[in-house]
């Protein structure tokens, strides 16, 4: 068989598939691997043909804040998205039809080869050296909003890019066709389901097969009688010279600690200023030599943070930004009984801390949460509901899907998405005027 395998040039979306390159070479596969030109000695030693392929060099002005900005501005994201695949259009396409693939394995990040593979009709498998990200397990681990600020608002700007496309050959019908991967999409994602937020939510055509770690290449030598504490901001994103220096400050001159630092390209080390004898501070170390004997590690998440909608007016693009994943509308019937049990059991989740002792669930009906001195949720009171009847309920697919502890008659996903209630909602009363009164409270006993 015959793969085509495309990456973004950032370490750690590199290291994960250099074992399954490592597997398909020796099965026989021949694999061509399009990355830049720094890659070329890993992706050579794991048995791939090395293909130069900068898909950023293509786009004439590409600058290091193009790329920060790639994944957090829609609007800015799609342009540039569009000039990056039209840029290596015609390149790419001679290269497919010379060397037409079996399939194509594409980085979630590399919108272009996910695109190329429509264009021509070539099976396509994402690599996900993230976790994977649905509607669901968006919410869980925090990340999602950010990017679709201003979503419905930039439509036409977006759709304009689109037209770009489609002018070039890709079929592309919506900006989600580019950045999402639906449960129809192969997708080989580098951790295990234990680790993976909403697990069952993914379809069977997602392959979680675990961490895929090379051994250390190097020895690390760790103090005696200290914890060693690694701190790294991977390879993207690690301008972060105040970050390490209060690390430096906070943990360099205790005698419990080795400090190890990997700072990346982006930090001049010299401003670090001077370094106790217990720290190392370098560019970049082996990274599993170091794991192997470290105590304590900082690292990064990365992606977009979840933004929250304001109090006061609301518009559509404020509402909608917050509503990319088509949450649909689940409807059920509940007693109070029922209700308290809910509301109880999310308060004293002692899985999900995060989301614990705080009111989590917002209702049009005012509920006072009673707890204990250790604030753990005792009683729900609803002064406007009547104990033993039967109330209708509606909730976010993610709750009916996901929350512990639900107990209700009748219960149904329907198909109403709740951004089209809320775009409804706005063309008949448009400025929303929120009132933001509160109608849950907690209370000690």
């Amino acid at each position: 068989m015959n793969i085509a395998f495309f990456c973004i040039p950032a370490h750690g979306h590199t290291n994960p598939t250099l074992a399954v390159v490592r597997e398909l070479t020796a099965r026989g596969h021949t694999v061509r691997y399009y990355t830049t030109e720094a890659f070329r000695a890993k992706v050579e030693t794991a048995g791939a043909v090395f293909v130069p392929f900068d898909a950023e060099a293509a786009r004439p002005g590409m600058t290091s804040a193009d790329g920060a900005r790639l994944g957090s501005d829609l609007t800015f994201s799609t342009r540039l998205i569009v000039d990056l695949t039209l840029a290596a259009d015609d390149w790419l396409s001679r290269e497919l039809t010379v060397h037409r693939p079996d399939v194509i394995v594409g980085d979630s990040m590399a919108f272009w080869a996910k695109l190329a593979a429509k264009k021509h009709g070539i099976p396509f498998v994402s690599s996900t050296t993230t976790f994977a990200f649905n509607r669901f397990s968006a919410k869980v681990i925090g990340q999602s909003g950010a990017g679709f600020l201003q979503f419905l608002l930039a439509q036409p700007r977006i759709n304009r890019q689109l037209k770009r496309l489609r002018a070039a050959g890709y079929a592309v019908k919506s900006v989600f066709d580019i950045i999402a991967n639906d449960n129809e999409t192969e997708t080989v994602v580098y951790t295990s389901p234990e680790f993976q937020p909403c697990a069952d939510t993914f379809s069977e055509k997602y392959h979680f097969v675990g961490p895929l770690l090379r051994p250390a290449q190097s020895s690390f030598e760790k103090l005696p009688g200290r914890s060693l504490i690694y701190i790294s901001l991977g390879t993207v994103n690690n301008d972060a010279l105040p970050f390490y220096r209060a690390c430096l400050a906070a943990f360099g001159g205790d005698p419990r600690f080795q400090l190890v630092f990997s700072a990346g390209t982006q930090t001049d080390l010299a401003a670090f200023g001077p370094i106790p004898e217990s720290c190392t501070v370098r560019a970049s170390v082996d990274q599993m030599s170091v794991l192997d004997c470290a105590d304590v590690g900082f690292y990064h998440i990365g992606g977009v943070r979840l933004d929250s909608i304001p109090a006061g007016g609301v518009s559509a693009a404020k509402v909608y930004g917050l509503e990319p994943f088509g949450t649909l509308v689940a409807r059920m019937e509940m007693t109070p009984a029922q209700m308290r049990r809910m509301i109880v059991s999310k308060y004293n989740d002692p899985v999900n801390a995060k989301e614990a002792h705080r009111i989590d669930l917002i209702s049009t009906t005012p509920y006072v949460i009673v707890t204990d001195a250790a604030d753990n949720a005792l009683d729900v009171q609803f002064p406007k509901l009547r104990e033993g009847r039967k109330y209708k309920v509606a909730v976010s697919d993610y709750i009916y899907r996901n929350y512990k502890d639900m107990e209700y008659t009748g219960g149904e996903i329907t198909v109403e998405k709740v951004a089209d209630i809320l775009l409804e909602e706005l063309r008949d009363d448009s400025p929303l005027k929120i009132d933001n009164t509160p109608r849950q409270r907690v209370v000690r006993k």
